[in-house]
């Protein structure tokens, strides 16, 4: 680490974090509330990013100050709230919303800076208390599960059947902002008595410390290379029509869409012998009048499992691949990001959930954009294939894409939960667990394995971390070996089973609680469930608590020091940005701090949590997302602050 880095890290944890973070912890919510709601426009569903969108009008209740309060007007005017807002946040207090991503939204749209507003969201509550129990987290729903009546069926009725708010009876408008103000603030109420009751508003205060990290990066969008675009696309298409024409000459222009012409070609012409199961019995399909036996499976899975034992057969499966490989690439990224850069400037926009998963990690969705063909499309910012990821530039020329994602970041979490010693000394002397995985599976010294043999092994390396038992001769004696090797951890995550099988649940140290109704242990000892105990505490420790902590942090630190780098995206385990060219060193500073001190100190204030498992970073700056010959460094951090990178160490 350079001494310009190291000098700048001091000055960036002199500037003051917001009073919500100084320190963090949920006793801020102590403090008073605003309890608010945007009635909109309601193309895309109101979406704020739609700039022909606009706000139509907004209710919301102070607390102490009586009845609730409404106002008519744009963003532009609502001369009353703003005054309302001001004065509540020189006060120090929280906004209360349900999905508040949305008004928060709104709330920028009317001009006013995220950065200062600690919210708490009841649908997050609730989602917070559900744990990895699925069920609706509407409005409405909700507030019926706390003794609501719910929303005027009359109004929703409107709206779905295309009528704008805008244009709806004042009086109705009206009524259901009041309602809906009421039923949130009902809903806040009890479910915060509920939270802490169950001690779980530490939870609770990170899901909404997120928020409004998320609400301003969806504003952003991604901005696309069109000349990177138009090298692919080409390139893509190139390709496909090539691989398409051989196939077909192989083939003798068989439709891939029929099965029953597949069959024939699969088996009859090229010769492949049908799968079969354990007793010798052909696996196919349904019978017809064209295969009364049952249809032979033509499927991708099958023919993935099918063996060549021809030169013939051999190339109809290469081919069979390829052109299903860049048919997807086409259909499901190229095509789009073209249409994206001749239409739309290149830029496109994503949707971050907060309350979807199991784990309670983040999904994205796609927002849909419609083209002037006619035909729409859209893409998941946290989907996108890797191989892609280098058409992603920054917005202003100059620019650099850069990355930081958590080194690792799952395995030192299960070395930490398991309090593995052997985990912990191999992540200190930085061992290779992809070399030690294809060395059990090869049978052969960890000194012989080759580069191709580690990467082959790697899909299978933390598997057993995840409940992995069973697989080929292989694959089994490795996760025995891994068993052996951090026996500590496996005796933990044995023991969430044993404590699942007795209650039901499991709680964790930071208060999340996953539920595991009916779980039971089969007649040879294994306990249903188990890759999904073995998983949960493990991924949610890591991507939904320690990455959405650094990804605030990030997000206040780079604020409170007045750059204009802005964070674009965060996938799982990392968190993407532009950054200026006058602000690397200082992107690359703040991606250290926020991914091991602050996490270390925030889990400690929050949660009580000693983590005591060296937290790293590998932080990239480039021309473009993951593009070849950028900077790329890595660092890892004790909870003591000694830091070291391959193998060098300094204080």
């Amino acid at each position: 680490m350079s001494q310009a880095v190291e000098s700048l890290l001091e000055a960036v944890q002199e500037r003051r974090l917001p009073w919500f973070l100084s320190p963090p912890g949920p006793h801020h919510y102590d403090g008073p509330y605003m309890v608010l709601d945007f009635e909109t426009t309601n193309a895309e569903k109101g979406s704020p990013i739609l700039r022909e969108n606009r706000v139509v009008a907004v209710a919301w209740y102070v607390q102490g100050e009586g009845s609730i309060q409404y106002e008519r007007g744009n963003e532009f005017n609502l001369p009353a709230f703003s005054a309302a807002l001001q004065q509540h946040q020189a006060r120090s207090g929280h906004l209360v919303g349900h999905n508040i991503k949305f008004d928060l939204q709104w709330l920028a749209r009317c001009g006013y800076d995220l950065h200062h507003y600690l919210v708490y969201d009841t649908m997050l509550g609730e989602y917070v208390l559900d744990g990895n129990v699925s069920r609706p987290r509407n409005l409405d729903a909700v507030a019926k599960r706390y003794g609501r009546v719910g929303k005027a069926s009359h109004v929703d009725n409107m709206m779905r059947a295309g009528v704008c708010p805008s244009e709806m009876p004042h009086d109705y408008l009206r009524a259901r902002a009041i309602r809906d103000v009421k039923d949130t603030l009902h809903i806040y109420l009890a479910q915060k008595r509920k939270l802490t009751e169950r001690r779980q508003l530490a939870v609770q205060y990170t899901r909404c410390l997120l928020t409004p990290v998320l609400a301003h990066m969806e504003l952003q969008g991604l901005r696309l290379d069109k000349a990177r675009v138009q090298q692919e696309y080409d390139r893509a298409v190139a390709e496909y029509n090539e691989a398409l024409l051989e196939f077909n000459e192989l083939t003798g222009g068989v439709n891939p869409r029929s099965p029953a012409q597949m069959a024939k070609l699969i088996y009859d012409k090229l010769g492949f012998s049908e799968l079969t199961n354990k007793g010798g019995f052909l696996i196919r399909g349904k019978a017809s009048k064209a295969f009364p036996l049952g249809a032979p499976k033509t499927d991708q899975k099958t023919l993935d499992k099918l063996r060549a034992t021809t030169a013939q057969q051999k190339r109809f499966l290469e081919l069979r691949a390829k052109v299903g490989k860049l048919d997807a690439q086409l259909t499901k990224t190229l095509t789009f990001f073209k249409k994206v850069v001749d239409e739309r400037g290149g830029i496109f926009y994503g949707q971050y959930n907060q309350a979807v998963t199991a784990t309670h990690r983040l999904s994205s969705s796609g927002r849909r954009i419609t083209f002037a063909d006619g035909t729409s499309g859209s893409l998941q910012f946290q989907n996108m294939p890797n191989v892609f990821k280098d058409l992603i530039r920054a917005k202003q020329d100059g620019w650099l894409v850069g990355d930081h994602d958590g080194s690792q970041l799952e395995f030192r979490v299960a070395a930490f939960l398991g309090n593995d010693a052997k985990a912990k000394t191999n992540i200190r002397a930085d061992v290779d667990q992809h070399t030690f995985t294809a060395a059990q599976m090869l049978n052969k010294p960890e000194s012989e394995v080759t580069k191709e043999e580690r990467r082959l092994a790697k899909p299978d390396t933390f598997k057993p971390m995840y409940g992995g038992q069973r697989g080929t001769k292989a694959q089994e004696r490795y996760y025995a070996a891994f068993r052996r090797e951090f026996a500590a951890l496996a005796e933990t995550q044995k023991s969430w089973t044993y404590t699942v099988l007795e209650s039901d649940k499991l709680r964790t140290p930071w208060g999340m609680e996953f539920h595991f109704p009916g779980t039971r242990m089969r007649d040879d000892g294994y306990i249903d469930n188990t890759p999904s105990i073995y998983n949960y505490p493990i991924q949610s420790l890591a991507t939904a608590e320690i990455i959405p902590i650094a990804l605030v942090y990030l997000w206040h630190r780079l604020y409170i020091n007045h750059a204009r780098s802005v964070i674009v995206n965060t996938v799982h385990d990392s968190v993407v940005g532009e950054v200026a060219p006058d602000e690397q060193e200082l992107w690359l500073a703040l991606g250290l701090l926020c991914f091991t001190v602050d996490v270390y100190e925030y889990l400690r204030f929050v949660y009580d949590l000693d983590f005591d498992v060296p937290l790293g970073v590998g932080s990239g700056l480039a021309e473009r997302w993951e593009a070849p010959g950028g900077f790329e460094r890595e660092l890892n951090v004790e909870p003591d602050g000694t830091y070291w990178s391959k193998g060098d160490r300094a204080k």
